[in-house]
């Protein structure tokens, strides 16, 4: 086993975000299991305003993996992604979001192509989807694709997801993440996409500036690509 943590508390004028990232490692002879548990959490001050949360994300996943051939391993994966804390939606302030509400699963069979360890390339052809309504009294179920008194939606189509790591310079590191995923039961040309772009510049052992670019298309939230992007300054801590 190895682990490791990282820590950022950034500014970003007049809000702020901290996130987290555990990531606990094993790999034995031709068995990997990566784990990583991911958590960001925002919030924003606009003049008179009281301070409001404009970030609230938690990310599970776990990867296991037996040796194919060269670069190549088979694999299964298990992904989770919810809110901790209540989202409401300026200015009406209705709350859209809640912990496991939405609550969303994906279990995954597939290919993961590895060549180096700052590389991965999962290609699954089996991958099923669970939303999850914890309470779908605080928030309607239609907001996310279910009908009205259910609280399970689930869904089977074919998922690709790409991360990579780059040090261009010994100053800047690019993070990459791409998520796609395409139904076998729904209209397949209309994809759910997640595109994140992280830019990192070191400043020193403790400091960091970083330019964050998020991405998501998903018809059950919205018909638009949601865009998202930040830049940070603040203290950086890796174990």
């Amino acid at each position: 086993w190895d682990y490791l943590l990282d820590f950022h508390a950034n500014l970003q004028g007049n809000s702020f975000a901290n996130w987290a990232k555990v990531t606990p490692r094993y790999k034995k002879s031709n068995t990997t299991w990566e784990n990583s548990i991911r958590y960001r959490l925002g919030a924003l001050k606009s003049g008179s305003e009281d301070l409001s949360k404009n970030e609230d994300k938690l990310e599970l996943q776990s990867k296991l993996g037996i040796k194919a051939f060269k670069h190549w391993n088979y694999a299964t994966q298990f992904d989770m992604n919810t809110v901790l804390f209540k989202t409401k939606n300026n200015p009406n302030k209705e709350v859209v979001a809640a912990f496991l509400t939405p609550g969303n699963f994906t279990l995954s069979l597939g290919l993961d192509y590895k060549p180096k360890n700052n590389i991965s390339l999962y290609l699954s052809p089996i991958a099923g989807q669970w939303v999850y309504m914890r309470d779908t009294n605080l928030v309607a179920p239609s907001r996310y694709g279910l009908e009205t008194g259910k609280k399970f939606k689930s869904d089977a189509g074919a998922k690709i997801e790409l991360k990579n790591q780059h040090e261009l310079f010994k100053f800047l590191k690019i993070d990459n993440h791409l998520i796609i995923f395409s139904s076998y039961y729904e209209q397949p040309e209309k994809l759910t996409l997640d595109w994140r772009l992280t830019l990192n510049f070191k400043i020193n052992y403790f400091m960091q500036t970083s330019i964050y670019a998020n991405a998501v298309y998903n018809q059950n939230d919205s018909k638009k690509i949601q865009l998202k992007q930040t830049l940070n300054l603040g203290v950086y801590f890796r174990f």
